[in-house]
C-alpha cells in the first residue's frame, strides 16, 4: 500500500508535467500524417528538419515535453529497486509481505507479470499513432507503420518478461503508474475529440 500511496503522490505531483507531455504526444500522434508528407516531400535532411520544426511551431509542439516526467519515474524506478534489494540484505523490522507476495521477490504466480503486461499494451494502444493506408504508402513510412505495430505487441511481452525477474514491489509500482498513466491519456484523447467536436 505505501508503494501504490508513494506511485500517486509522485504521479500527482508531476501532472502538470505529464499532462503537458501527454497533450504534446497527442499532438505529435494526430501529426503523424503531416509528418510523413513531408518526409516524402523533402529528401534533403536539413529541409525535412526545418519543415517539421515549422509544423511544431505552428501547432505548439514540443517534442522533449515528455523527458522530464520520464526522467524522475525511472529515476523512482531506480530508488525504489535499491531499496527492495537492501531488505534482502539486512534484518528488517518492516513486513514485505503483501496478499500472497514477498515484495522483494519475483511474483512466483505470475499474475503481477500479466497485468504488467496488459497494463503497458493498453497504454501503448492509446498513444499509438494513427494512420490510414493512403498515408502509410511508401517503402519509409510502410516499415515505420510496420515498426509501430510490432512495438504495440512486442513491449508489453517485453515489460512481462522483466516483471518476472523484477521484485514484485517494483512491478506493483510499474502496475500502478501505467494505470494512472492510461487514466490520463483516456482523458486527454477524450478532451480532444470534444474540443475538435465544438470546433467543427
Amino acid at each position: 500500500m505505501a508503494i501504490i500511496a508513494l506511485t500517486l503522490v509522485i504521479k500527482l505531483a508531476l501532472m502538470p508535467l505529464t499532462l503537458n507531455s501527454l497533450k504534446s504526444a497527442e499532438k505529435m500522434r494526430r501529426l503523424q500524417p503531416r509528418l510523413n508528407k513531408l518526409k516524402k516531400k523533402h529528401k534533403d535532411p536539413k529541409k525535412l528538419q526545418e519543415a517539421q520544426l515549422k509544423l511544431f511551431k505552428q501547432h505548439n509542439v514540443n517534442p522533449l515535453a515528455s523527458l522530464v516526467p520520464q526522467v524522475v519515474q525511472i529515476g523512482v524506478f531506480i530508488l525504489l529497486y535499491k531499496l527492495l534489494i537492501g531488505f534482502l540484505k539486512t534484518d528488517q523490522a518492516i513486513s514485505t509481505t503483501f496478499l500472497w507476495l514477498d515484495l522483494t521477490k519475483p511474483d512466483p504466480y505470475y499474475i503481477l507479470p500479466v497485468l504488467a503486461g496488459l497494463s503497458q499494451f493498453g497504454l501503448s494502444y492509446l498513444m499509438k499513432p494513427k494512420t490510414s493506408p493512403k498515408e502509410s504508402q511508401g517503402t519509409a513510412n510502410d516499415i515505420t507503420a510496420s515498426m509501430g505495430k510490432s512495438m504495440l505487441y512486442v513491449m508489453p511481452l517485453i515489460t512481462a518478461f522483466f516483471a518476472t525477474k523484477f521484485p514484485a514491489g517494483l512491478v506493483v509500482y510499474w502496475i500502478t503508474s501505467n494505470l494512472f498513466s492510461l487514466g490520463q491519456q483516456y482523458y486527454l484523447v477524450k478532451n480532444f475529440k470534444n474540443h475538435n467536436k465544438e470546433k467543427s
